[in-house]
């Protein structure tokens, strides 16, 4: 892609009115600025739109349930002979 001169990228920041960090060094600001000139085409097309709704239709309305963590097959016995106070032993 093609690099633009600093006073060109400064003008674009300007344009697009993009808050850029003040801690950045002048290299790193003049890189990021060149980044979002080459990709500008991308956001130009990104849009937001406030208190935008879009419904999802489901496949079914049976709920999903996925375990964090898979037990051994001693967690599940403990699991089982423990019932009483809940907590799991052995794992």
């Amino acid at each position: 892609m093609n690099k633009q001169s600093d006073a060109q990228l400064e003008i674009f920041a300007e344009d697009y009115g993009f808050t850029i960090n003040k801690d950045l060094s002048n290299e790193q600001r003049r890189d990021l600025l060149q980044l979002l000139y080459d990709y500008k085409g991308s956001l130009a097309e990104m849009k937001v739109y406030k208190g935008y709704e879009h419904d999802i239709e489901l496949v079914s309305n049976q709920p999903i349930f996925k375990r964090n963590y898979r037990l051994t097959s001693e967690c599940c016995y403990s699991r089982e002979t423990n019932k009483g106070d809940g907590r799991l032993r052995n794992c």
